[in-house]
């Protein structure tokens, strides 16, 4: 491992786990500061979170308007890291090769980084709501053209805002990106036993996170109003039929397990196209080292929308 990779592990420990506010932001300024930098023409910044494209960082509201309506794709991140903090910055390097890549394949895509209420469920999901709702509405973004994608805790987010919220037709996103996802699912199977050492995701970790999130999920009763609740009780997935789920894990990760029987529950909904993806690594690597082989995936994923 190296130096950097050993600072980002020790930063993201103390992250998720810190009992400590002050420290938390302290050490999430100091990851994204060290190794989230990218060239700031690529930058924009919103009420709603912050955009990423070409030579953005000028835009006006009417030539942003443009750029996205002459954009394939129009892709939302809803970062995760326990809900403890906005840590989006440190995907840039690598979302920034993405939109290069698919450049390459003549699609254009316009990235948003989006902003969400860091407090206990319902809260974020009505920030996601009032995004989509101000893409639709305010920037004339259609919901054909929008892919949602999440990372970690920001799965829980998007899976909750699409279940529980009534978002009109024309704002519901196309497609859903979930990469490394947090669904709320015990610890301590094979994939926990098996990658436990390797991983950089502990069962303290996702303890602190559901705790943050939302604590009734810690007694593992899964009441019908509580965060992904359907999930685990017999509820109808028909809500996600309409969508093509990307879900991307690492082989390292002690989620691993989780996969295919999430797989099969959004699909058991009817119509949802679900594409299960596995490549060497961690919870998180794909969006922290943004290897070729992980981008390619995204790529032909969203190019096939």
């Amino acid at each position: 491992m190296t130096l950097r990779d050993r600072a980002i592990e020790f930063l993201f420990q103390r992250v998720w786990t810190s009992a400590r506010y002050w420290y938390v932001q302290l050490c999430a300024w100091c990851l994204t500061f060290f190794f989230g930098k990218v060239d700031d023409a690529w930058l924009l910044t919103s009420d709603f979170g912050t955009w990423l494209g070409h030579d953005i960082h000028n835009d006006d509201e009417q030539t942003l308007i443009n750029r996205l309506g002459e954009a394939d794709i129009v892709l939302v991140w809803i970062q995760g890291v326990g809900f403890r903090s906005h840590l989006g910055r440190l995907y840039y390097p690598t979302f920034v090769r993405l939109i290069d890549e698919l450049a390459k394949k003549n699609i254009k895509c316009t990235m948003l980084m989006a902003k969400y209420a860091l407090k206990p469920y319902p809260a974020p999901l009505d920030d996601l709501v009032k995004l989509q709702t101000w893409l639709h509405q305010s920037l004339q973004v259609p919901g054909s053209k929008v892919v949602w994608g999440a990372d970690d805790a920001g799965a829980a987010i998007a899976l909750d805002t699409l279940y529980r919220r009534d978002l009109p037709t024309e704002q519901q996103p196309a497609s859903l990106m979930l990469v490394s996802p947090y669904i709320g699912m015990e610890s301590g199977g094979k994939s926990w036993q098996d990658n436990l050492t390797e991983d950089r995701l502990t069962d303290k970790d996702v303890e602190a996170m559901e705790s943050r999130y939302a604590p009734g999920l810690r007694d593992d009763s899964y009441k019908e109003d509580e965060p992904l609740a359907y999930l685990h009780n017999t509820a109808d997935m028909s809500r996600f039929s309409s969508l093509r789920i990307l879900l991307h894990m690492g082989e390292q990760q002690v989620l691993l397990e989780d996969a295919p029987w999430f797989k099969e529950k959004l699909e058991s909904g009817g119509n949802t196209k679900v594409q299960l993806v596995t490549t060497p690594g961690r919870h998180l690597d794909a969006l922290l080292l943004g290897k070729s082989s992980d981008i390619g995936h995204w790529v032909d994923f969203l190019a096939a929308k």
